[in-house]
Formats: structure tokens, C-alpha cells, sequence
């Protein structure tokens, strides 16, 4: 009977003991950020986030700087404590940032670059490398 009630409250114990799941959310519109990667160099640990933004941290209690990155947001340090603070949800401020437009075209016949109505700029094999 003490094993089996010894069993039981380790199960309940494990049931009731706040984990540490951190999510990370856009500022601006609260969605979940998935495939985010959360990294600390003491203990060296990585972690990525689920599909709702959404990671076990609790490895990472004794960590001063924890990195918070996602592509299209800007990176974060922060520490566990501060996180604590949070409830364990910290929003990410996107980084506006742009990329030109770029066609690559390739053809094997040759033609004559004033034919062409686009503007046109061409890349050797040694630019290239």
C-alpha cells in the first residue's frame, strides 16, 4: 500500500510541477513563431520551437543570457529570470527588411542584349566563384 500510494504522489507531484514551455509570439499580431531557435553557450543548448511557437526551457534555468532568433525578427538576449518574469511568453518585434528582385534568365542561344526590354547585367563564371 505505501508503494502504490508513493507511486501515485510522484505521478500527481509530476502533474502539478510548473513547467518551463516559453512561446514566442509576433508583436504585432500574437501568432505563434514556429521553427524560432533559442540557443545559450552555458550550458551549450539549442532548441527550436514547435508549430505553436512553443519550447521546453527548463534545461536552461542556470543560463544568465539566453538568444531568442527568428528570420524576419529582430534577435533578443535575454535571461531565464526575465523570462520568468514574462509568464514565459516573450513577443518578438519584427525587422523590416527588403530584398530586390532577381530573374534569372538563361538561354543557349545567343542574343542580342539590346533585343532584350529588361535591363540586363551579366555574371562571369570567375564573379561567381
Amino acid at each position: 500500500m505505501k508503494k502504490i500510494f508513493f507511486i501515485i504522489s510522484i505521478m500527481f507531484w509530476a502533474l502539478i510541477s510548473p513547467s518551463q514551455i516559453i512561446t514566442l509570439l509576433d508583436n504585432e499580431t500574437n501568432q505563434p513563431l514556429d521553427l524560432a531557435t533559442i540557443s545559450c553557450n552555458t550550458p551549450k543548448i539549442s532548441l527550436i520551437t514547435n508549430a505553436n511557437g512553443q519550447a521546453d526551457i527548463s534545461q536552461l534555468k542556470a543560463a544568465a543570457e539566453i538568444q531568442l532568433q527568428i528570420l524576419g525578427f529582430e534577435s533578443q538576449v535575454i535571461s531565464y529570470e526575465s523570462i520568468a518574469q514574462q509568464q514565459f511568453i516573450v513577443k518578438m518585434i519584427r525587422n523590416s527588411f527588403s530584398l530586390d528582385q532577381v530573374v534569372v534568365s538563361a538561354t543557349r542561344w545567343k542574343q542580342n542584349l539590346r533585343e532584350i526590354p529588361a535591363k540586363i547585367l551579366t555574371i562571369t563564371p570567375r564573379q561567381m566563384a
